[in-house]
């Protein structure tokens, strides 16, 4: 009410002539917090799903973070049914999770790093006009040598172009979310920077790529030094109804595109986490 009655406050001193006599009605409408968290089985979106790019262990619980580390820690080929919990059960035991509640939400990431002496990057989708974008959600300080990408998908997403998001019919609840495995971290990201099908190397903290590992050896020298330990903050509106990632993902995206003869990607600007 405060706001409301200085704004008439100042109206009136404007000399308008008119002054407040009663509010008749006043409706004030409130979302629930929602904030993202990984929790049981969602399918992959069917064209991330070709790309043969990431393990999806088909959970029950709310453990899902669990699963996707492990499934990490502890390749399995596809006769070793990877997508099946039972495969890792033998290794439940083997990771910390003092302090941490299960679904795991992004920003408690960097206390299962410190906690398991390793660096786990959590990545999510966006999709605009009917195509899905990967971006970064969490990144860590710097990258260890057990080190694990995390894709952290949703069972529906809206359209950030108006248009095609006005030929959507979307559930009135927020959407669920999920941890997967980025196995083969460049055929996820490679369609969306080039036509080519040979293979590139991408840098996890800035999503430069390169074609050669050469050069990608000698970018993160300077790249780890340049990017401090940040989350991510989507854009605004990447997230429906209450569940943008408001305790989730704290920090700026820019989508800024360099071209040059070697390399070319979206960059990332991460502010100190707060």
């Amino acid at each position: 009410m405060d706001p409301l009655l200085k704004d008439m406050d100042e109206f009136e001193q404007r000399g308008s002539g008119w002054t407040l006599h009663s509010i008749v009605n006043l409706a004030i409408n409130a979302n629930k917090h929602n904030p993202m968290r990984g929790n049981s089985y969602i399918e992959l979106p069917d064209i991330i799903k070709k790309r043969e790019a990431c393990i999806n262990v088909r959970n029950e619980d709310q453990e899902c973070f669990r699963w996707a580390i492990l499934s990490a820690l502890h390749p399995l080929t596809f006769r070793g049914h990877p997508d099946r919990v039972r495969s890792y059960l033998p290794y439940k035991d083997t990771l910390h999770f003092h302090g941490l509640t299960f679904p795991v939400m992004p920003k408690d990431v960097k206390k299962f790093e410190k906690q398991n002496n390793m660096s786990v990057y959590v990545f999510m989708l966006m999709l605009q006009k009917g195509e899905y974008t990967v971006l970064p959600c969490y990144v860590g300080s710097e990258e260890k040598e057990r080190q694990v990408n995390l894709l952290l998908i949703q069972d529906y997403y809206e359209d950030q172009d108006p248009d095609f998001a006005a030929r959507q019919q979307l559930p009135d609840t927020p959407p669920k979310h999920h941890y997967v495995w980025i196995k083969h971290f460049s055929r996820l990201l490679r369609p969306q920077v080039t036509k080519r099908q040979n293979r590139v190397y991408f840098c996890f903290r800035c999503l430069h790529y390169f074609h050669f590992e050469s050069r990608l050896k000698a970018h993160k020298v300077d790249c780890n030094q340049i990017h401090t330990a940040g989350r991510t903050r989507l854009p605004k509106g990447i997230l429906r109804k209450g569940a943008s990632g408001t305790t989730s993902c704290n920090s700026k995206i820019t989508s800024t595109r360099k071209r040059s003869h070697s390399s070319s990607t979206p960059t990332l600007s991460a502010s100190s986490s707060r």
